[in-house]
């Protein structure tokens, strides 16, 4: 895929989105992208950041940008968000300043408009074992109970008898639903175990690089993320590693 710098710009064209959970290699995708070339964002820095207190922590994050342009139906680079070639991350899930807690998952919620928006494009989804992910995500700002607070922002039914069990099973239903919305494509879906250490020859035969070529240094492109898939904690036992979803 050639970046929007080198080819020529036309509104529409195909992109890449990933539509992975938070702490699921989305940093480690980015560069990886970013390696080859092309011009992305991860989370934040697609607006000009003005204002200040909860408008000013909102306007840093991309979701606000992207849901604003597909709630109007108007292209997301031509927006505030600007050009790109890909979305590492565009979620927002955070308690704002003035106490209220809001949630925009627009890679879930409004995955049929970008869809529409974006004819062609590739969409990423990197994933891990269920309960090496859930502990990462509780040794990351509280993330699993910002996740709880978001399963009706989200359109997920609640699932489980604790929060654990209720954003494991947020984690595996979001899963089963991008593959039964792509089952009909599957040439534009990569899904990928971030651990897996083949993952770097699987994104670039999903994206047409050729093979591996490493650099001076002896690295290539996802080689020289160091320790990037690295798995720090170790309480596994917040739901089991087999973990499913009730009645599946």
């Amino acid at each position: 895929m050639q970046s929007w710098k080198q080819r020529a710009h036309a509104p529409n064209t195909p992109r890449l989105f990933n539509l992975g959970m938070s702490k699921s290699g989305s940093t480690s995708l980015s560069s990886y992208l970013t390696c080859h070339n092309l011009n992305g964002v991860h989370y934040n820095k697609c607006l000009e950041v003005t204002g200040s207190g909860a408008k000013k922590q909102q306007n840093s994050k991309c979701a606000f940008c992207v849901i604003n342009a597909l709630e109007r139906n108007v292209t997301i680079e031509s927006t505030s968000c600007g050009e790109f070639d890909y979305f590492a991350e565009f979620n927002y899930k955070q308690k704002l300043k003035n106490g209220t807690f809001q949630c925009l998952f627009p890679s879930f919620t409004h995955l049929d408009a970008i869809d529409a928006m974006y004819p062609g494009s590739k969409y990423f989804m990197p994933m891990r074992n269920v309960s090496k992910w859930l502990d990462s995500a509780k040794h990351w700002a509280h993330m699993v109970s910002r996740f709880d607070r978001c399963l009706t922002d989200m359109h997920i039914p609640e699932l489980g008898q604790n929060k654990y069990e209720r954003v494991a099973g947020m984690y595996l239903l979001h899963a089963k639903r991008v593959r039964d919305y792509f089952k009909a494509r599957p040439g534009q879906l990569l899904e990928y175990d971030i651990e897996d250490p083949n993952a770097e020859h699987l994104l670039n035969s999903f994206l047409g690089y050729g093979p591996l070529v490493p650099d001076v240094n002896n690295k290539t492109c996802w080689g020289s993320l160091a320790n990037h898939h690295a798995y720090k904690h170790a309480d596994h036992n917040l739901v089991p590693a087999d973990y499913h979803l009730p009645g599946k």
